[in-house]
């Protein structure tokens, strides 16, 4: 499977949760610098865009935001576990997890 930004904007936005052939059962988000690294290089927005964006569809009930992990170390687990979830680092993963696109500053 591979994806591009766009895809990948679109995942991270709840509008789409199929890349390719596969359905993506679970968006996994981060929280610092990192985030806020990867919502503007993916959507261009910044970080409180990002907020205020999830937070109005929350309220409206339309859509859930990406689960948020607090840790590389859960990030991993839970990529591990569900061969159908996607989440982003700033560190080199392990050979068990699959690099779909990488993003450079």
């Amino acid at each position: 499977m591979e994806i591009n930004k766009e895809q990948l904007s679109a995942l991270y936005l709840g509008r789409n949760r199929v890349v390719g052939n596969t359905y993506i059962n679970q968006v996994l988000d981060r929280s610092g610098t990192v985030r806020q690294r990867f919502f503007l290089q993916v959507t261009n927005m910044q970080e409180s865009q990002i907020n205020a964006y999830w937070a109005k569809l929350k309220f409206s009930g339309r859509l859930r935001a990406p689960e948020s992990v607090v840790s590389e170390q859960e990030l991993i687990a839970k990529l591990e576990e569900n061969p159908f979830s996607i989440g982003y680092t700033d560190q080199v993963p392990s050979d068990a997890l699959k690099v779909l696109l990488v993003l450079y500053d």
